[in-house]
């Protein structure tokens, strides 16, 4: 993700919010369907992840000019 990007992580209400450094990281705390996000002032994307156990997980996510 470009640096300088705001990433959001969003679950059931539970959003999650770290600016990029070319990379967001995360400690997020339930399992489930995740949808992550990243915006700067002209471009946007969007993605989902299942969390399902403990571990790391590395989710690549290309944003674009004026959209998702």
């Amino acid at each position: 993700v470009d640096p300088g990007a705001v990433v959001t992580c969003t679950r059931s209400g539970q959003t999650l919010t770290a600016v990029s450094t070319g990379v967001a990281v995360f400690q997020l705390n339930s399992y489930g369907e995740w949808t992550i996000t990243a915006r700067t002032p002209t471009k946007s994307g969007e993605t989902t992840a299942d969390i399902d156990s403990p571990g790391l997980y590395t989710i690549e996510l290309t944003i674009l000019e004026g959209g998702t």
